[in-house]
């Protein structure tokens, strides 16, 4: 039997258990889907993403997904995601555009890239602990894949007491508290605002340069 040290068990318990999904540590936190319409605010939609834990998390085999409000016999529009998200920190998802890109800014360099174009106003995104679509219609609070679910305008669709609020070309479904506020409640997590799209850099302390103190010279 080969034995192994307490320290060296413990490494690895942490290094599993940080990879192992716990429902809530990582949130959908913003939502627009205005990009490339006229007068918008950048030239892609887009979905943030909020860490909620101290800990680094992996999102390989992890989805976030969209559907349009009140068409539940269409399939889920899934964007695979890869890559992770450092403790407390964002990760930014860009998506489709509408009929002038060129005039609107582009978003900050966005994590993820994929052309799912979100309806403007009305909407259902989905983080999914999966890559394959959930079944038709509103999911399941309960289902074991399923890690956030985001109605915005649609009240058939949403966690809690009713959706976040219906957008526009100039304003994004936002979580409050930075992203950090949840309650399962659209309604009462989300507010609209402008948007504000935060990558894995965004906030992420650089850490000093360590300089070392030169020792003076013989006869200085």
């Amino acid at each position: 039997m080969v034995r192994r040290s307490v320290r060296s068990v413990l490494i690895a318990a942490s290094a599993v258990a940080a990879s192992l999904p716990v429902s809530g540590q990582v949130v959908i936190s913003q939502v627009y889907g205005g990009g490339g319409n006229a007068n918008s605010v950048f030239n892609r939609d887009f979905i943030e993403l909020r860490n909620l834990t101290n800990q680094v998390v992996v999102l390989e085999g992890w989805s976030v997904q969209y559907l349009p409000a009140g068409n539940d016999t269409l399939d889920w529009q899934v964007t695979a995601l890869s890559g992770l998200i450092h403790p407390n920190g964002y990760l930014l998802i860009q998506e489709g555009t509408k009929d002038n890109p060129v005039a609107s800014p582009p978003l900050p360099k966005p994590d993820v890239i994929d052309d799912t174009n979100l309806n403007l106003e009305f909407g259902r995104v989905a983080l999914v602990r999966s890559a394959r679509p959930l079944p038709r219609g509103c999911p399941i609070p309960s289902q074991s894949d399923l890690m956030d679910l985001v109605g915005y305008g649609d009240p058939t669709c949403h966690e809690g007491s009713g959706p976040a609020p219906t957008l526009g070309n100039t304003t994004a479904a936002i979580r409050k508290g930075g992203g950090k506020t949840d309650t399962n409640d659209n309604k009462a997590d989300f507010v609209e605002g402008a948007p504000f799209p935060r990558n894995t850099a965004y906030d992420w302390p650089v850490r000093p340069v360590r300089r070392h103190k030169r020792l003076p010279q013989q006869g200085q």
